[in-house]
Order: C-alpha cells, then sequence, then structure tokens
C-alpha cells in the first residue's frame, strides 16, 4: 500500500470513528439516521414494485407466448415440416417482440441457431413442447425486457419509490421542522419587544441549544436595557441633584459680587469678608465640577487604566504620610501584593479621607486594617463619626448621597460613590458597616 493510499485510509478510520462516536441528540447525525432509513425505505418498495409488475406481466405474457407457440406448431405440424425445414420456413423475425428459438432433441442444431439469441441464467425464458416430421422439440421464446416491464410503468415506480422516500424523511424530521417554526414565530416574538419571552427549550440538540442560547440573549439583552433605563433615571436624578448643587453656590457667589459691585458694605473689612466668601463658594463650585468630570468618566470607563502587582501595605504607608491625618496602620502582614491601578488607589484614599476630614471626629485617630483571609487581601478604613449612619450604610455609596440631609456641609455626595467605581474598575468588592459611632469602609481584593 502506498503512502498516499495509507493516509486515505486512515483519515476515513477517522472519519468513521468520529460517525460512530457522535452523540445521538446531534442534529446532523439524526438527519443522517433518518436520510439512511428514508433510503433503505425507497429502495425496497422499488424492489418489491418491480417484481410485482414482473410477476404481473409474466402472467399476462404468458398468454402470448403460448399464442406463438401453438401458431409456430401448426405451421410445423400442417406442412409436415422437419426441424431443418422449421429453421428454413418459418420466419421468426416476425416476433420482434421476442427472442425465438427451435431446437431439436436429437442433439441436431441449425449452423445459425446460436447466432439469434444468447441466452444467460437469469433471462426468462418460456418452453414448449414441439413435433416435427423427423424429431421432437422445444420452441424457446425469451420476451423483450420492454415486454415485461411497460417504460410508464417503471418510471411510475420510480416516482413511487421517491415519494416514499420524501415521506419517509418527512415523517422522521417533522418535529425538528416545526420546532424550528416555533423557534422562528418565538423570535418574532421577542424582536416585537417582549424580551421576557423564553423559547421552549425541547430535546438535547442543536436547536434546543440554539432556543436555549436565543433566551440567554434575550435576558441578557433584557437586563442590560433595564440597566440602562435605570441608568437613565439615576442620570436625571445627578442631574437634578447637581443642579441644586451648583446653584446654592453660585447664588450665594453672585449675592456676594452684586454686593461688593454696588458697595454695599460698612468697611473694607466687611468687603473682604464677602471677598473671601466668594472665594470659597468659587472653590466649591470648582471641587464639585472636577468629581462630576471624574465620577463621569469613571461611570463610562473613559478613564485609563493600567493594573500593575503591588505591595498594597507600603503604597498606605506612602499615602498616609502625605495626608497630615492622625491614621494608624495595623497589619500582621509583611506584604500583601494585588493588582491595582496606583492613580485610582491614590485617588479612593484621598476620597476617604477627605471624608474623614468632614465628618470623622478630630480628637479620635482613624485606622487601616490590612489582613489577608483564603487569598483575598481585605483593607478596612475605620474611623469614629458624629453621623448617625445605623439605618443609612446601604446608601453611603451611591451618587449624591450625603449623611447630612440637609447638604450644607459642603459635600457633593460624590465622594464615596467615586471610590467605589474606582474599586470595581480594579475588580474589587466594597462594602460598609457601621456600629456607632464606629465607620468602616471595607474593600476586597484578590492576592497576587
Amino acid at each position: 500500500m502506498t503512502i498516499k493510499n495509507q493516509s486515505i485510509s486512515k483519515r476515513f478510520e477517522a472519519w468513521v470513528i468520529r460517525l460512530i462516536n457522535k452523540p445521538r441528540n446531534h442534529l446532523y447525525t439524526y438527519i443522517l439516521f433518518a436520510t439512511i432509513i428514508a433510503g433503505i425505505l425507497s429502495i425496497v418498495t422499488w424492489l418489491i414494485l418491480n417484481n410485482a409488475s414482473n410477476m404481473l406481466y409474466l402472467r399476462n405474457y404468458g398468454k402470448r407466448a403460448e399464442a406463438i407457440s401453438r401458431e409456430i406448431t401448426t405451421m410445423v405440424e400442417s406442412k409436415n415440416l422437419t426441424y431443418y425445414q422449421a429453421i428454413e420456413t418459418i420466419d421468426l423475425t416476425q416476433y420482434y417482440e421476442e427472442n425465438i428459438r427451435l431446437v431439436s432433441n436429437n442433439g441436431e442444431k441449425h449452423s445459425n441457431d446460436n447466432k439469434r439469441m444468447n441466452f444467460h441464467s437469469n433471462d426468462i425464458l418460456y418452453m414448449f413442447p414441439i413435433n416435427y416430421s423427423d424429431s421432437s422439440g422445444q420452441i424457446l421464446i425469451r420476451p423483450m425486457r420492454r415486454m415485461l416491464v411497460p417504460q410508464y410503468y417503471e418510471f411510475i415506480i420510480v416516482l413511487i419509490s421517491a415519494f416514499i422516500f420524501m415521506l419517509t424523511l418527512f415523517l422522521f424530521i417533522r418535529k425538528s421542522i416545526r420546532y424550528i417554526e416555533e423557534i422562528d414565530r418565538s423570535i418574532d416574538i421577542i424582536a416585537g419587544g417582549k424580551l421576557e419571552y423564553e423559547i421552549p427549550i425541547r430535546g438535547n440538540n442543536e436547536l434546543s441549544r440554539l432556543a436555549a442560547n436565543i433566551n440567554e440573549m434575550s435576558n441578557s439583552l433584557k437586563e442590560r436595557m433595564d440597566i440602562e433605563k435605570e441608568s437613565d433615571i439615576k442620570q436625571r436624578q445627578l442631574i437634578t441633584d447637581i443642579s441644586h448643587d451648583l446653584r446654592t453656590p453660585l447664588t450665594a457667589l453672585i449675592g456676594y459680587l452684586d454686593l461688593l459691585e454696588n458697595h454695599i458694605y460698612e468697611n473694607q473689612e466687611e468687603a473682604d469678608d464677602f471677598i473671601h466668601c466668594a472665594s470659597q463658594k468659587c472653590f466649591k463650585l470648582q471641587t464639585l465640577i472636577e468629581e462630576l468630570f471624574t465620577y463621569n468618566k469613571l461611570i463610562n470607563k473613559d478613564i485609563p487604566i493600567s493594573i500593575e502587582k503591588d505591595d498594597i501595605i507600603e503604597i498606605v504607608k506612602e499615602i498616609i504620610s502625605e495626608q497630615g491625618l492622625k491614621i494608624n496602620l495595623e497589619s500582621k502582614e509583611r506584604k500583601a501584593i494585588i493588582s491595582i491601578d496606583r492613580n485610582l488607589i491614590n485617588r479612593i484614599f484621598d476620597n476617604l479621607f477627605d471624608n474623614i476630614r468632614k465628618y470623622g471626629i478630630r480628637s479620635e485617630d482613624a485606622t487601616i486594617y490590612i489582613k489577608k483571609i483564603d487569598h483575598k487581601v481585605i483593607i478596612i478604613v475605620e474611623n469614629s463619626t458624629d453621623q448617625d449612619l445605623s439605618n443609612k450604610v446601604d446608601n453611603i455609596f451611591e451618587r449624591m448621597y450625603v449623611g447630612n440631609e440637609s447638604r450644607t456641609d459642603n459635600s457633593s455626595g460624590l465622594g464615596l460613590s467615586i471610590v467605589a467605581e474606582c474599586v470595581n474598575l480594579m475588580n474589587g468588592l466594597i462594602s460598609a458597616k457601621f456600629q456607632k459611632p464606629r465607620l468602616q469602609i471595607i474593600m476586597e481584593f484578590n492576592e497576587g
């Protein structure tokens, strides 16, 4: 065997093994099986009908063969012909729809005898006795194929076999066809806006998996649309809240500038006080706008992120040294490596320390705990506050939320929201706990 033939043989063997090992719930395997069964049934139908038609025409043709034999026998007996005379006298070519041969029992053969007709083992042959004047013999009659089964009968048999094939195949795959139609109707329903509609899952093949994938896709799309709808509502609320926060200092700023412009002050000391207040309002507006831009970039992921592995303990120590606050770091770990973005982690602690400055009790130190639990690095920022957050701790990461609902404490309500977004961008988790008067901000990152 050549190398090429060996390669073809191996490929064929591998294909057969894959075909056998394919699970029966595959749609194409089922269709192949149905096609084979339909083909076998159509072939069996063709064989049965073909044999039945042959038997029918053989029965009818027997009468014609008998008539021909009687006609030849009558001519031989009426003219008292010998075997050779019969061969020379009777024109057998007039029976153009049959092959006819005259034979003699005494073993004599005519020289042209075998040239007229060659018989095969599967030929249909009629034999009738005949008596010549010099011997006895037989009349051999073999009908032409077109005499046994007319061409239009063969065409009808082929049509019936083809119909059996298509009918059998249809009966096998009609459930799949109906399921495809159901999936098509369901897709039209989903496309019409009913994203909650689910396509029934039937069986375990490509069609059922297609239906499951469409259901999953529509559910995901629905969840995404719900999130976008909720985000849109929150965005409108954000605009409303920001408008309120911008309008308050802006109104005060306009008021101070109007007093200064119209010289409505008693002395230069009061004018300087107005200027100082106006300056503070400007700084508040600037801070609020910067935080709003930062938050908008974070939620839209429009900010470059460079994730690197770093030791959070060293980073926290460095940040604490720059804050000017009384903050204690407690950790039993020598190192705690996590994947973070330095800019985002700096922003997180800047906002947390600003929150401590605004709401923390100045006489008490804040504490940062860093520990490892089950390949997780837990960072806890704890401080005392005079705010009562007993029923509000779950809301402190929401946009525009502040503990002081009067909103006169120079807070934008975006600080902890920015912290939460930064943690999420680094694939971390954030939560809060409050046990009066201690507030804990808890961040969790994967180790390494």
